[in-house]
């Protein structure tokens, strides 16, 4: 058994006696792999096969040798007269086993991603509009005494950017706790169910730290920009 099966589903582990169909089989070892046999049931070839009343292998899955060309295997295997066959790469296989499940995914993710960023974006504005009314004066200040607009409009810039790091900041710390959370899924491919776990990499933190801070920068423009046109004539007047 894998795992992820011992931990979601009854009767997976050590010791325990599962049926299918009409075949009955005990679960002698746990499969410890980060690959897909992770997720998976294996048992004797025979015996699986009698009792899935599959006649026929569906795949073969071989370990090569480092350094094998797989392309040019499979170009030599795909034309064999005898046992014809498609050779690929355990991360191919795979996505060709998942496309119909791993698009949904991709398109919640970034259907997600671009309500949540517009209403990031809204939250930006109004709050960097709010902090531009409550410092209008300031802002006079500022001009009167020889700042420059680029300068005003760099320094709202730079604090809606910042807003948007401690926002991506705590993002990470609520998302932290899911690391490695396990679930699983319907392959409608297979119409098997799949087995995976939730990663948060440094590579995937580093990216929403880059969303993060452009997020607050096109959020700050259109404030930045307004407290950069202020005339300080009419800002001494906002008090």
């Amino acid at each position: 058994m894998g795992r992820p099966l011992t931990q979601r589903m009854r009767g997976c582990r050590i010791g325990d006696v599962i049926t299918l169909n009409t075949a009955t089989f005990r679960v002698v070892g746990v499969i410890q792999s980060s690959s897909a046999e992770g997720g998976e049931i294996w048992g004797d070839v025979d015996r699986m096969m009698a009792a899935l009343q599959r006649p026929v292998f569906s795949r073969v899955v071989a370990r090569v040798v480092p350094g094998t060309d797989i392309a040019a295997l499979s170009e030599e295997l795909q034309d064999d007269s005898r046992i014809p066959a498609q050779v690929l790469d355990e991360q191919s296989y795979l996505a060709k086993q998942t496309t119909f499940t791993g698009g949904m995914l991709k398109f919640l993710a970034f259907f997600l991603s671009a309500v949540m960023g517009v209403a990031a974006v809204l939250g930006a504005i109004n709050t960097m509009l709010a902090a531009v009314a409550a410092r209008t004066h300031e802002i006079g200040v500022l001009l009167a005494i020889g700042y420059s607009r680029f300068s005003i409009f760099l320094a709202f810039l730079v604090e809606s950017a910042l807003i948007g790091l401690i926002g991506g900041l705590l993002g990470l710390l609520i998302a932290l706790p899911f690391n490695g959370h396990e679930t699983g899924l319907s392959n409608w491919n297979t119409f098997t169910e799949v087995s995976f776990a939730f990663r948060l990499t440094p590579q995937l933190a580093l990216q929403s730290f880059i969303l993060a801070f452009l997020l607050g920068l096109i959020g700050g423009a259109l404030p930045a920009l307004r407290a950069a046109r202020l005339k300080p004539v009419e800002a001494f007047r906002e008090l």
